[in-house]
């Protein structure tokens, strides 16, 4: 971890929250039949732009470069 500079305080906060995350993730599944639609429904607006910036920080890494070359050139 200290060669790639990682926080320590990531790694206990992926820990602790990551079983009630998983567990909570799997109840939602629960209700909705195993329906992914539950997180991006147009009735629930709090879930569906959560879900969005949830996309993006976890594609923003990937998405950079190409969007950095993309302006550059204009």
């Amino acid at each position: 971890m200290k060669m790639y500079n990682y926080s320590i305080i990531a790694l206990v906060l992926g820990v602790v929250l990551g079983v009630t995350a998983e567990e909570n993730l799997d109840r939602s599944l629960q209700l909705s039949d195993g329906s992914w639609a539950i997180f991006v429904s147009p009735d629930q607006p709090l879930a569906l732009g959560l879900s969005t910036v949830i996309f993006l920080l976890v594609m923003g890494p990937l998405i950079k470069p190409y969007l950095s070359r993309l302006l550059k050139r204009t």
